[in-house]
Formats: C-alpha cells, sequence, structure tokens
C-alpha cells in the first residue's frame, strides 16, 4: 500500500462525512511547482477537490479549513503535508 492509499483510507475512515480523492499535480495549478507531489490528495467540497484546505479556492486567502470547507485541522494537515511531500 502506498503513502497515499494509506493516508486515503485512514481519512476516509477517520472522517466518513467527507469524500477524499486524489488529482495528478498534471491536472491542477500546481503542475510546473516543485514543491508538490506528483499526487496531491483532497476532500471534495462543493464539486472543488480541496488540495490546499488552508487556502480560499482562488489562492488569494488564508482561511480556517473548517470553517470554510469542514474539513477538521487534523485532515487539514495531513493533507498538506502530504501534498508538499517532494519538500520533505
Amino acid at each position: 500500500m502506498t503513502k497515499t492509499d494509506s493516508l486515503l483510507t485512514n481519512l476516509r475512515a477517520t472522517y466518513p462525512m467527507l469524500t477524499f480523492d486524489t488529482v495528478q499535480k498534471a491536472h491542477t495549478a500546481h503542475v510546473d511547482d516543485d514543491r508538490y507531489a506528483d499526487l496531491l490528495v483532497g476532500a471534495l467540497v462543493r464539486d472543488v477537490l480541496i488540495t490546499e484546505p488552508y487556502e480560499s479556492t482562488c489562492g488569494r486567502f488564508a482561511v480556517d479549513p473548517e470553517k470554510t470547507y469542514g474539513i477538521p485541522a487534523p485532515a487539514a494537515d495531513a493533507i498538506l503535508q502530504h501534498n508538499a511531500a517532494a519538500t520533505a
């Protein structure tokens, strides 16, 4: 089981009221950004896969992931840590 699969399994078991999925970095605005992993994890919120839970969907503002998207902080932290894995 890959690190991504393990994270998805954990998130789905811990937060069954949320939907989690993946997207290839090549299909996002981060395509040329080496700070991100090639496979990004996100939470599906109002038909948008949120891969940056601490940013607004436009990427210009900092937000509280729980208040804005309904993503609990531990889940948001795990997503953020996974997606920034290329910098670790």
